[in-house]
C-alpha cells in the first residue's frame, strides 16, 4: 500500500474497493479523516502489466495490473445490458416485519435507570424525647449547620460499561417473571409493558422501597481465569417512568405515517433491542465503543480459523456492528456487518513487571532491586501506564489465616459474637488463596498530597491499626506476603481510598488494543475481507447472525410481535460510464471504472526540476530520477535530458550532521524548501545549465510563458511578444550611442533565417551548441555577437530573478525521495514546499532491486496533472459525455469540501475545499481554512471558501455560474438538519448575492437571473453493503456505477432534514432524491458504497443528471486510471485537510512567533501572511487566511 505514489501494490483494500492507502487510522486520529482523513485512501496501482495467458509478466511498468493485450477488456455488450436493464443486488439489510399482517400497534414506555451501591440500613433505637422538645412553637426555625460541599458522584450507568451491563442483565433475570424491559447498559430503558407499581419509584415516598437489589462480581465479563476469585458486590437498580408512552402502528408491514413524530424514540428503542440481544448472548463490548459487540475468544477462533493469529502481542476478535434503519417507504431493517477488533492478551499471560526482560509496562528498568530515581524513566513509566487497563492479583501466604484473625480482632474489638463472625469470614476466603481486583487504571488521588505513582516506596507510610508502616510491611502483616521487588513503584488504583498496589501485583487486563495498525494486523484484516467479499460477505453476516446472535434476538422480537426476515434484495441501476480520450489517438472506453492511458492527452512542460533526497543514496537516486524522466518523455511530457552531474547538483540532501533515525521537523523542511529554490535558480538561471528551457514567470501579477536562454552566466528571457533583450554599445557606424537590440540565433554564420527561441524553440534547443549569435539592432542592422559589442542585458518589467521573490516557475516540480511511509514526515515536507509555492511529487524509497521501475507510469501521470497551469493546460485524459455537457449547459460551479480535526471535542479543525477549473474537471482550484472544532461551518468560513473559489471560476470562465453543486464529505443523520440550517442556507445566500448582482470585481459580466444551489452530503461510514445476486464478469463485487434508489434501501432522515411538517411517508418517498452509489470496481474485498443525501435539488427534474454528474466526477481524479470511491473534488479536499492538520502543531504566526489559531473568534483565524505585492492578482488558495496572494503557477499546488 502506498501513501505517496510510492510502493503501490495490488488492487487495494476492501474499504476502497480497489484502493489502498497509508494514511490509516485517520478515523481514529482525526475523527476518521486525517492526513488524508480516515477514509482517505491513495489509489493503489498494480505492480506490472498483469497476467497474460494466466502467467504474470514482471517486466512491465504500466502499473495497470493487467497484461498489455488484456487490459480493461470486458464484454461491452454485457456492460450495455447492465446500463439498460440494471442488476439485482443483495444487501446486508435484514427486514423487520410484524408477525401478523394488517394493523399492529405497540405502546412503548420509557424509563430512567439509576444504579447505586447497596448500603445496609443501620438499626437506630429511638431515644426517649425530653419534655422540652415535645412542643415546638409554630414559628420556630430549625438550627442549620453548614454542610461541606460534596462532589457530584458519577453514575455507574452514566454510559454503557461492562459493569452496568452486567448489573442490568442480572436485574432482567431477577424480575423476568414480573416485567420485561430492554436496555443497552446505559441510563435509559424501554418496555412494551407498563412498569409494575412495586418497581416504580414515583409510587414511593422513599425510593428505597422500589429498589431492586442485585449481586454481581466486580470487574467485567471478559475471559479471565481469575474472575471467579473476584469479590461480589451488591447494587440497587431504580426505574423511573419518563413522560407518556408513545405509539407505533404497523400497517401492512410498514410504519404508519401518523407515527412520524415518534420515529426518533422508536429508532432508539429498536437499537436498544439489538444491543440488549448482544448483551444477553454473551458478546463482549468495550467502553471505547459500546455499540460494537465481539464474539468471545473461542467462537472468534473457530470462525476466523487461520486468520485468528496473535500479531504484535494481540489477537483478533470477530464482532458485529448493527443498527436499525427506517426506510423512506416506512419499512424497517437491521443493517448488519462484521467487524474485526484487536485485543490484548489475558491476565495470566502478561505481568506488568517482567523480571526476565527487566521491563515495567514495556519500559526498560536497569535494576529491579533499586528505586527508580531518574526523572526521564519515571515519565516514561507514567506515560506507559496511563492508557493501560490491568488486574491486581496476589496469592496470600501460608499463615494468612492467623494474620487475618489478628487483624479482625483488633479492628472489631467489642463486636458481639466476634469469634463467630471471624470464623465465617475465614471460611468464605478459604475457598481460594487469591486476592483479585479486576479492571483497574492508574488514578490520581483526591488528596492534594497524594501521587498517582510512588517511585520510592520506603518514603510512603500510613497508619494501620495504630502503627505506621510501609506497603511492604502491610502485606506481610495482613496477608503474610513477602514482596519480591519492594523497591519497584507503587501504583494508585483507587483515587478516594488512595489504594496503592505494588507493581508486581499488576497484570495486563483483557481489553481492546489501541492503535492496532501494525502491518501484520492490516494484512489479516485485508485477508479476512477478501475471503468474505461480495456475496460471500453477505452470506457470512447472515450465518453469524443465525448461529450465534439470532436465537436471543428472536426471543426479544417475539415479545414485540416482530420477526426478522432474510436479507433484502433490490433492483439497482448501472450508470453510463463517461467517454475517456487520451493522447494515443484511441478512445479507450472505460470498462468497470478502469481504463488504459498509454500516453497522456496533453503533456505538460517539465524543463526545470529539483530533488530532495532523504535517503542519502546518491547512486540509486540518479537512476530513479533518470528512469522517471524517461517514462515522462514516453508519456509525451516535454522533458529535458539531464546528466548524472546535473541531477547531483539539483539534489538537496539532509545536513551532514543530521542524526541517523531522526525525523525532519517543519523548520528544517522550510529550510530545505528555500534551499531547493535557490539550488534550482543557481543551476538554471545563473550559469549552471547551458541549454535553453521553457518556464513560466509572473510579471506585474500576470503569468506569462517564456523561454530562458543562458548567456554569459545570466538568463535571457524570450516571450511571445517581441522585445529587446540588450542594450549594446560599439556599433560600427555609431560607437558611442547605446542601441536596443535583441539577441537572436542562426544556423548560418551569415545571419540567414534568424531564429527566435520562443517561436522556434525545438530548432534552437536541438542545435544550440552549433548556432551562431547575432544582435538584431533597432536600426535594423544584424551584427555578429563576437564583433566587439558591449552588451548590457535589459531587465524584464515587473520581473525579479531573486529566488526569495519566487516570480519564476523554477523548479516546476520537486521530486521528493522519502525514506519510508511516515505520514507526518510526508505532510511536513509537502506543506513546507507548498508554503514556498513549489509543486511536489513524492515517492517512497524502493525496498527491492529495480522496484522503482514499476511505479514510473503512475508517477508520470501524477506529475503531468500537477504541471497543469493557466498557460499550459496539461491533462492525462479528457472526460466527456452527457454529464459533462449538462454541466456546461447549466454553467455549473462544482465545489467539494472536507474536514479534518484532532481527537476530542475541543481543538482545531481544517476545512479544505476544491472546485473544478476546466470543463473536463481535471484541473482543480483549492481553498482551506482553520477553525475552532465544531459540527458546522460558520458563516464567515463559508464566505471565505466560496468567495475564493467563485472568483477563480469567474476569472477562468469569464462568466458567472448559474448553478452551484456542493458536495460535503460526511455528516451523520442527526447532523443533517443543522447542516441544512447552518451551511446550505449560507451557501445559497452568498452564491445568489454574487451571481445576481454586479457589485463585485467583475461589473462587466451580466448578472444571473435565478441562480440555484444543489447540495449533497456524502456519507462514507453508514452505507449498506451491495453484492450481485450472481457473479458478474470477474470478482465478487457489483460493477462500477451501481446505483440504488429503491425506497426500501434508502433510510429516512429521522431528524426530518426536509424541514417540513409533512407526515405522509408516501409523499416523503416521492420527494426523496437520496441514492447509494458504487463508483469503483473492487477486484478484492467488498466495494464500499457512498450514501448521498440530497438536501437540496436546485434544478427541477435533475435527479438522474445529479447521479450521472456525481459518477462522472469520480473519473476526474487526475492521478489514477481507476475510479476512486469519491468525486475528485472531495478526494482532493480530504488530502489537503489531512496534510494541513498534521502540520498545525508546528505552525507559528509569522508576525508574533507564537502558535497560530488561538484566537477567540472567527476573524482571529484568518491571519495574513506577509505579501510583497498585494496587487499581484487573485488568490488561488488560502493558507488559513484570506490572503490576496499571487496566482500560483500550478492549480494543483497542494493536492
Amino acid at each position: 500500500m502506498s501513501h505517496y505514489g510510492g510502493n503501490n501494490s495490488g488492487s487495494g483494500s476492501s474499504r476502497g474497493g480497489g484502493h489502498a492507502g497509508f494514511h490509516g487510522g485517520h478515523q481514529e486520529h482525526y475523527d476518521g479523516y486525517g492526513p488524508g482523513g480516515g477514509n482517505h485512501f491513495q489509489p493503489g496501482r498494480g505492480r506490472g502489466p498483469g497476467r497474460e495467458n494466466n502467467r504474470r509478466r514482471n517486466d512491465g511498468d504500466s502499473g495497470l495490473g493487467r497484461g498489455p493485450n488484456k487490459r480493461h477488456q470486458g464484454d461491452p455488450e454485457e456492460r450495455r445490458r447492465w446500463e439498460t436493464n440494471g442488476i439485482q443486488v443483495v444487501t446486508n439489510l435484514f427486514p423487520l416485519v410484524p408477525v401478523s399482517s394488517g394493523r399492529v400497534e405497540l405502546n412503548i414506555y420509557q424509563f430512567d435507570i439509576e444504579i447505586d451501591f447497596f448500603r445496609k440500613k443501620k438499626r437506630v433505637e429511638a431515644a426517649p424525647q425530653p419534655e422540652s422538645e415535645k412542643e415546638v412553637p409554630d414559628d420556630a426555625q430549625p438550627a442549620t449547620q453548614p454542610q461541606p460541599e460534596r462532589r457530584p458522584k458519577r453514575q455507574i450507568n452514566e454510559r454503557s460499561s461492562p459493569l452496568s451491563r452486567r448489573i442490568l442483565l442480572e436485574c432482567q433475570k431477577q424480575i423476568a417473571a414480573d416485567w420485561f424491559f430492554l436496555t443497552d447498559g446505559a441510563n435509559i430503558a424501554y418496555s412494551v409493558q407498563n412498569i409494575p407499581e412495586k418497581y416504580d419509584v414515583t409510587k414511593f415516598d422513599d425510593k428505597e422501597g422500589a429498589g431492586i437489589v442485585v449481586e454481581v462480581r466486580d470487574g467485567s465479563e471478559e475471559e479471565c481465569t481469575y474472575a471467579k476469585y473476584a469479590a461480589t458486590k451488591k447494587y440497587v437498580v431504580y426505574f423511573k417512568p419518563v413522560g407518556e408512552s408513545f405509539r407505533i402502528v404497523f400497517h401492512n408491514g410498514r410504519i404508519d405515517s401518523s407515527c412520524q413524530e415518534s420515529l426518533p424514540k422508536f429508532f432508539n428503542f429498536m437499537n436498544q433491542v439489538l444491543n440488549n440481544a448482544c448483551m444477553k448472548a454473551g458478546m463482549i463490548s468495550t467502553r471505547k465503543n459500546p455499540e460494537r459487540y465481539y464474539f468471545p475468544r473461542g467462537i472468534s477462533a473457530n470462525v476466523l480459523g487461520g486468520n485468528f493469529q496473535r500479531q504484535n502481542e494481540s489477537h483478533p476478535l470477530l464482532g458485529l456492528s448493527q443498527s436499525v434503519s427506517i426506510a423512506v417507504n416506512g419499512s424497517m431493517q437491521i443493517q448488519s456487518d462484521f467487524a474485526l477488533g484487536w485485543f490484548e492478551p489475558d491476565v495470566e499471560e502478561k505481568p506488568l513487571l517482567d523480571p526476565v526482560t527487566k521491563k515495567l509496562a514495556g519500559e526498560n528498568i536497569s535494576d529491579l532491586h533499586r528505586p527508580i530515581t531518574d526523572p526521564t524513566v519515571q515519565d516514561r513509566v507514567r506515560n506507559a501506564l496511563k492508557p493501560l487497563l490491568f488486574h491486581t492479583r496476589y496469592e496470600r501466604g501460608r499463615d494468612w489465616e492467623a494474620c487475618e484473625t489478628r487483624f479482625l480482632r483488633r479492628k472489631l474489638e467489642g463486636k458481639e459474637n466476634l469469634e463467630d463472625f471471624i470464623a465465617k469470614q475465614i471460611s468464605k476466603k478459604r475457598e481460594h488463596r487469591f486476592n483479585v481486583q479486576l479492571n483497574r487504571r492508574l488514578s490520581n488521588p483526591d488528596k492534594a498530597e497524594g501521587a498517582d505513582i510512588i517511585f520510592i516506596p520506603s518514603n510512603f507510610t500510613f497508619s494501620f491499626l495504630g502503627e505506621e508502616m510501609t506497603v511492604e510491611q502491610y502485606y506481610r502483616a495482613r496477608y503474610d506476603v513477602n514482596l519480591l521487588y519492594p523497591h519497584m513503584p507503587l501504583i494508585c488504583i483507587h483515587s478516594k481510598r488512595q489504594d496503592y498496589m505494588p507493581a508486581e501485583f499488576l497484570y495486563h487486563a483483557f481489553t481492546q488494543k489501541k492503535n492496532a495498525n501494525h502491518d501484520d494486523q492490516k494484512r489479516i484484516a485485508l485477508a479476512l475481507c477478501d475471503q468474505h467479499s461480495g456475496l460471500r460477505r453477505v452470506n457470512f453476516i447472515e450465518t453469524l447472525n443465525t448461529n450465534v446472535h439470532e436465537p436471543t434476538l428472536r426471543e426479544m422480537l417475539e415479545k414485540l410481535q416482530i420477526r426478522k426476515d432474510s436479507r433484502l434484495t433490490v433492483a439497482a441501476g448501472v450508470l453510463q460510464e463517461p467517454d475517456i480520450n487520451t493522447g494515443s489517438g484511441k478512445q479507450p472506453h472505460p470498462y468497470n471504472g478502469s481504463w488504459s492511458c498509454d500516453t497522456v492527452e496533453t503533456g505538460g512542460v517539465l524543463h526545470t526540476l529539483a530533488v530532495i533526497d532523504l535517503t542519502r543514496r546518491n547512486e540509486s537516486n540518479f537512476h530513479d530520477v533518470k528512469s522517471l524522466l524517461e517514462k515522462c518523455r514516453q508519456e509525451r511530457i516535454d522533458c529535458l535530458r539531464f546528466q548524472r552531474d546535473d541531477i547531483d547538483r539539483l539534489t538537496v540532501s539532509l545536513p551532514s550532521n543530521f542524526p541517523p533515525g531522526a525525523r525532519v521537523d517543519l523548520s528544517l523542511a522550510r529550510v530545505m524548501a528555500k534551499k531547493v529554490r535557490e539550488t534550482a535558480y543557481q543551476f538554471f538561471l545563473y550559469g549552471g545549465y547551458n541549454r535553453p528551457f521553457k518556464t513560466t514567470v509572473r510579471c506585474s501579477g500576470k503569468l506569462k510563458e517564456c523561454v530562458v536562454v543562458p548567456f554569459k552566466g545570466l538568463p535571457v528571457f524570450y516571450f511571445e511578444e517581441d522585445r529587446y533583450t540588450h542594450q549594446v554599445r560599439g556599433h560600427p557606424r555609431n560607437t558611442a550611442e547605446q542601441l536596443y537590440a535583441k539577441l537572436c540565433f542562426s544556423t548560418s554564420s551569415e545571419a540567414e533565417n534568424l531564429l527566435d527561441p520562443f517561436k522556434q524553440f525545438d530548432e534552437v534547443s536541438d542545435r544550440f551548441d552549433q548556432l551562431y549569435m547575432f544582435y538584431h539592432v533597432e536600426t535594423g542592422d544584424i551584427i555578429r555577437e563576437i564583433q566587439g559589442l558591449d552588451p548590457f542585458m535589459l531587465a524584464v518589467d515587473g520581473l525579479s530573478i531573486n529566488p526569495d521573490d519566487g516570480m519564476i516557475d523554477c523548479p516546476s516540480i520537486v521530486i521528493v525521495r522519502l525514506k519510508d511511509k511516515d505520514a507526518m514526515q510526508y505532510s511536513l515536507l509537502k506543506y513546507a514546499l507548498y508554503e514556498a509555492g513549489l509543486q511536489t511529487q513524492c515517492f517512497v524509497n524502493p525496498t527491492k532491486h529495480n522496484g522503482f521501475g514499476v511505479l514510473t507510469k503512475n508517477l508520470a501521470i501524477k506529475i503531468n496533472a500537477k504541471l497543469a497551469s493557466p498557460m499550459n493546460k496539461s491533462n492525462s485524459w479528457i472526460v466527456s459525455g452527457p454529464a459533462s455537457q449538462w454541466l456546461r449547459n447549466n454553467d455549473t460551479l462544482v465545489i467539494g469540501y472536507a474536514f479534518a480535526g484532532a481527537q476530542g471535542k475541543s481543538g482545531k479543525m481544517v476545512v479544505a475545499a476544491s472546485s473544478c477549473v476546466d470543463d473536463e474537471g481535471l484541473r482543480m482550484r483549492h481553498a482551506n481554512i482553520v477553525l475552532p472544532k465544531a459540527s458546522y461551518l460558520t458563516p464567515v468560513a463559508v464566505d471565505r471558501l466560496i468567495s475564493s473559489l467563485y472568483e477563480q471560476y469567474v476569472n477562468d470562465r469569464e462568466k458567472r455560474p448559474k448553478h452551484l453543486i456542493v458536495y460535503r464529505c460526511n455528516g451523520q443523520d442527526t447532523e443533517l438538519e443543522g447542516i441544512k440550517e447552518n451551511e446550505l442556507k449560507t451557501f445559497e445566500t452568498i452564491f445568489r448575492a454574487k451571481s445576481s448582482c454586479r457589485n463585485d470585481d467583475n461589473p462587466e459580466l451580466p448578472p444571473v437571473r435565478n441562480p440555484v444551489v444543489t447540495f449533497l452530503v456524502a456519507q462514507t461510514l453508514s452505507s449498506p453493503k451491495l453484492a450481485p445476486v450472481q457473479k458478474l464478469d470477474r470478482g465478487n463485487n457489483v460493477p462500477s456505477g451501481t446505483c440504488v434508489t429503491d425506497p426500501r434501501a434508502i433510510s429516512q432522515i429521522i431528524t426530518g432534514s426536509d424541514g417540513s411538517n409533512e407526515s405522509s411517508t408516501l409523499k416523503r418517498a416521492e420527494r426523496n432524491y437520496d441514492f447509494i452509489l458504487v463508483p469503483q470496481q473492487g477486484l478484492k474485498g467488498t466495494s464500499k458504497p457512498v450514501y448521498y443525501r440530497v438536501l437540496k435539488l436546485g434544478i427541477s427534474g435533475s435527479q438522474q443528471a445529479i447521479k450521472d454528474v456525481t459518477y462522472s466526477l469520480s473519473f476526474r481524479y487526475a492521478t489514477a486510471t481507476k475510479v476512486p470511491r469519491l468525486p475528485a473534488v472531495l478526494l482532493y479536499s480530504q488530502r489537503i485537510a489531512g496534510v494541513i492538520l498534521a502540520c498545525l502543531p508546528e505552525l507559528k504566526d509569522p508576525f508574533e512567533g507564537r502558535a497560530m489559531f488561538d484566537g477567540g473568534n472567527d476573524y482571529d483565524y484568518f491571519r495574513r501572511f506577509p505579501n510583497q505585492d498585494p496587487d499581484r492578482g487573485i488568490a488561488d488558495h488560502m493558507v488559513f487566511t484570506d490572503i490576496e496572494g499571487p496566482t500560483p503557477f500550478h492549480p494543483h499546488l497542494l493536492a
